[in-house]
């Protein structure tokens, strides 16, 4: 397997504390970084090189090599993390999914000269693997793909294994109201595919304007990517009016809000 590597100075980021060597600590350390209050891996210790010296060992003024995290994040750890999820019942049903009925085996006619009577052998592209899953039609304004697999052709109505990962996309100003992610399991998919839904463009908050989303029941500050069904509603700063005095939620239908968003100006 080639592993692809990036280079860096030796120091153990896995335990955050700055100038400590992989020497001193774990070999399999970590390469962090962070963003947004969050530390996300980057990459892996491979090796540290031998020091030059009569005891050997990690050297740790040397540059170490480290495996990039990011080239396995869909063939291995993507797919493990979705496969081996917890998910709720004995069977890792959801209530909503649809259980797959394999097609019927077809025989051949009374009378056929072809020989006795006996199942016909189904094509590969109709073959149901065991607890295997029906592909699903695409979405409106989207489509899925396999997981790890992109030189399968794949189609609606295809039979895949069991454990197959569908990544569930959008077009270009959609956005999915659902899962991204679907897993094969026992014959049923893990959810529904989702609904591509128009957006309509980003509210801001400002110093003079507050926006609130909301979306079915969630809400939430500034309003990104906003989806076909979403309302806004506007606040304006203390000593701050609406230039209208009309200070009504704006919807956003089919890709287009219902009206201009106000403007706060000094009362």
């Amino acid at each position: 397997m080639v592993i692809s590597s990036i280079i860096f100075h030796s120091v153990e980021f896995s335990k955050l504390v700055a100038g400590s060597s992989v020497c001193s600590g774990d070999s399999g350390g970590g390469l962090v970084f962070k963003f947004s209050n969050r530390f996300f891996i980057a990459g892996v210790v491979s090796l540290s090189p031998l020091a030059n010296t009569a005891d050997g060992g990690c050297d740790s003024h040397q540059y170490g090599l480290y495996t990039v995290v990011y080239n396995y994040s869909e063939n291995f750890i993507l797919r493990n993390m979705v496969r081996f999820k917890p998910a709720i019942g004995e069977d890792s049903m959801c209530e909503s999914c649809t259980t797959v009925t394999p097609p019927p085996t077809t025989t051949e006619q009374p009378g056929s000269t072809v020989g006795s009577t006996k199942p016909t052998e189904p094509t590969k592209s109709t073959e149901r693997p065991q607890d295997g899953c029906i592909l699903p039609e695409h979405p409106d304004s989207g489509r899925w793909s396999v997981l790890g697999n992109s030189a399968q052709e794949f189609s609606p109505g295809k039979f895949v294994e069991k454990y197959t990962i569908l990544v569930v996309q959008c077009n270009e100003k959609h956005k999915l109201d659902g899962f991204e992610y679907l897993v094969c399991r026992s014959g049923s998919w893990s959810e529904k595919v989702g609904k591509c839904l128009k957006t309509c463009s980003s509210l801001q908050n400002t110093l003079t304007t507050k926006v609130v989303c909301l979306f079915e029941t969630k809400e939430t500050d500034n309003c990104t990517d906003p989806v076909d069904g979403t309302l806004a509603k506007f606040k304006c700063a203390p000593f701050y009016e609406e230039k209208s005095i009309n200070l009504g939620p704006l919807l956003c239908v089919d890709g287009t809000w219902s009206k201009p968003p106000p403007k706060c100006v000094p009362g």
